[in-house]
């Protein structure tokens, strides 16, 4: 069986070394040895990346499970200092559940192959959600966060995470709604 391209971004069998490119990656890498290197992959991206006008915004989610501080880096920050590009921001409750329940498998000793399986559950039901999002906003003139948490049944914490994978299935969200971490 293949493996395509994006799935390989998918696994990092290692977690000894920072792997560029990578779509959902652990490390216990010291920041310091990789936080540069993608912070300038961030900030660089529109320069290499000038011909596909459909990805506006390039951005990564920073957490650390030992801190429980989570920042977006974005390529839209107004100054491309590296210290400028990170954006403290409210935790996602989606996010939070996932970690809790896989910080217990860990302590229960479960299969690695079985947290993969969650984990990559998990990102399904982020995308399904974003979908979700996509076309509830893409089919309403105007929307505030009020009706769009109570028509999907979503938290306001994972607003701006579902609202980041969203602009990505249907860019032209970015452009009604004006979604950037700016």
């Amino acid at each position: 069986m293949e493996v395509s391209p994006f799935e390989r971004t998918l696994k990092n069998l290692s977690l000894r070394k920072f792997v560029p490119d990578m779509v959902v990656q652990g490390t216990v890498v010291p920041p310091e040895n990789w936080e540069s290197q993608l912070r300038c992959d961030v900030a660089m991206h529109n320069y290499y990346h000038f011909r596909d006008s459909s990805l506006e915004e390039n951005a990564a989610v920073l957490g650390n499970i030992e801190t429980g501080d989570v920042e977006v880096l974005s390529n839209k920050r107004p100054s491309m200092r590296p210290s400028s590009l990170g954006e403290p921001v409210d935790g996602s409750e989606i996010i939070f559940s996932m970690l809790d329940v896989l910080q217990q498998m860990w302590k229960l000793n479960i299969p690695k192959n079985w947290c993969e399986t969650f984990i990559e559950q998990r990102l399904l039901e982020i995308c399904l959600r974003s979908s979700a999002m996509a076309e509830f906003l893409v089919s309403t003139d105007f929307c505030t966060i009020e009706v769009l948490t109570s028509s999907l049944n979503i938290d306001t914490s994972d607003v701006p995470l579902l609202m980041s994978v969203a602009a990505h299935i249907k860019p032209e969200i970015s452009r009604k709604y004006g979604i950037s971490y700016q």
